[in-house]
């Protein structure tokens, strides 16, 4: 993999050739970035396809920190950090048994089965090894925003449960009064 060119980024971020994390642990935490109005449930309105999120690891001892995925970490982009989004925390509730968040939801609809599959996969990228994605599958078709309209638009059941299943793992934020 390709060395970090980006300045900004801090160096406990760069991949340097650290291996893929294959393997995750319950309430290991992930955050994703979002739009200020979104910031409640970011999955409703959003297209369901490769998601991306950072692992932020075991809360004792952090891979990165929540405002880390505010960096850009692409070349071409002028900005350096999304100044205008929001951060939403997510924990890992469930798992199988290799340790691997993996979960398949189904749906019948006019006589034909369709399977959705939605796995959370580490991607590190030079400038940001704890990058990761949850991607989608539909009848063992990668999801992407090209064939959405051919493949997890039309499984209405199936795109619900998957939204669901993401805002289930937020830690919502509870504001007091007192």
């Amino acid at each position: 993999m390709e060395n970090c060119n980006l300045k900004y980024i801090p160096d406990r971020l760069h991949t340097n050739n650290r291996p893929i994390i294959r393997k995750f642990n319950l309430g290991h935490l992930l955050y994703h970035r979002a739009k200020p109005e979104d910031v409640e449930n970011p999955y409703k309105r959003v297209t369901i396809a490769e998601l991306s999120h950072n692992l932020g690891g075991d809360p004792h001892n952090p891979l990165s920190q929540p405002q880390d995925v505010l960096f850009s970490v692409k070349n071409d982009e002028v900005v350096e950090k999304y100044e205008d989004r929001e951060i939403c925390t997510l924990k890992i509730i469930s798992l199988n048994d290799e340790n691997h968040y993996d979960k398949e939801f189904s749906q019948e609809k006019n006589g034909h089965n369709a399977t959705g599959r939605i796995k959370l996969i580490h991607k590190p990228v030079p400038c940001m090894y704890p990058h990761c994605t949850f991607r989608v599958w539909l009848n063992g078709t990668i999801v992407t925003y090209d064939n959405y309209k051919q493949t997890l638009k039309k499984w209405n059941k199936i795109r619900t449960e998957l939204k669901e299943e993401l805002a289930s793992m937020m830690i919502k934020r509870v504001v007091s009064q007192e």
